[in-house]
């Protein structure tokens, strides 16, 4: 991710005395926000398309704004499909996909109903959520990431994130 600066200004609003004065004030405000970048206090601008539906036959699309709460920060391991629309190689892997997400869908309701006949609810609740597996997908042409864990090189990309 590259920074990018950029001033806005009425040409109307500046006369050429004002120009010195107002580049002098915006180098130090910039010479600010880098330092506070730099220390960790704000938070980068990552590229975010807000999702259509949150989950589509099991799979959990993912935005770049929610990808550490729900891929980082999941109680469940997670299996993340990186994709590009167009590309022939991730539409070929949809149905696989939505496979995948039925078998674990499946395997999580019978583990569900188990849960509700032993009355061992906690217990078997942490069980529950230690076998499951969420299966997400992620738009990599118009959402980014930002994190040290994942690198984007092509597509498909696959990772798998374990809880």
């Amino acid at each position: 991710m590259a920074p990018a600066l950029a001033v806005l200004a009425d040409e109307d609003l500046i006369n050429e005395n004002d120009v010195d004065v107002a580049l002098e004030h915006i180098v130090g405000r910039l010479d600010e926000l880098v330092s506070i970048f730099f220390a960790g206090i704000l938070p980068p601008t990552v590229f975010s398309v807000p999702v259509e539906a949150p989950v589509s036959d099991g799979i959990v699309n993912v935005a770049g704004v929610s990808f550490d709460s729900l891929v980082m920060e999941s109680k469940a391991d997670v299996f993340l499909f990186i994709y590009a629309p167009w590309s022939a190689y991730c539409k070929a892997f949809e149905s696989t996909m939505k496979e995948i997400a039925s078998y674990y869908k499946s395997k999580e309701e019978k583990q569900a109903r188990t849960v509700n006949q032993n009355r061992e609810s906690f217990q078997m609740q942490e069980t529950l959520l230690y076998n499951s597996m969420m299966i997400a997908k992620f738009d990599g042409t118009v959402n980014e990431i930002d994190h040290t864990a994942v690198k984007i090189v092509g597509y498909p990309t696959f990772y798998l994130f374990l809880e």
